[in-house]
Parts: structure tokens; sequence; C-alpha cells
């Protein structure tokens, strides 16, 4: 934990109470708290409403 910074992947893995718990680590990408592969799970666009007729 002490090796992260905002440049960083901050993206937990694992269960916080097992000793391999971790953090990604990976170069964040800009502005983000994680890497690229970890945004596209954590930043999903919302698709409009329609509404039923």
């Amino acid at each position: 934990m002490m090796a992260l910074n905002s440049s960083t992947c901050r993206w937990p893995i694992g269960d916080p109470g097992d000793a391999e718990f971790h953090f990604c680590g990976e170069k964040a990408e800009d502005g983000k708290p994680y890497c690229s592969a970890h945004a596209s799970i954590a930043y999903v666009k919302v698709k409009p409403r329609t509404v039923a007729a």
C-alpha cells in the first residue's frame, strides 16, 4: 500500500482479510485511479432509458 501513488492503479485484488491482498499497481490512466483494464470495468457508460409505450 505504501507504493501506491496518483500514477498507480488502486484496484483492490483479493479479500482485504487475506495475506495475499494487494492493489493492481499498474500505471493508472491520467486523471483516474485505475489502469485502462480496471477503468473499463469501473467506468461503464449508462445507456439511455427508453419509455415503454
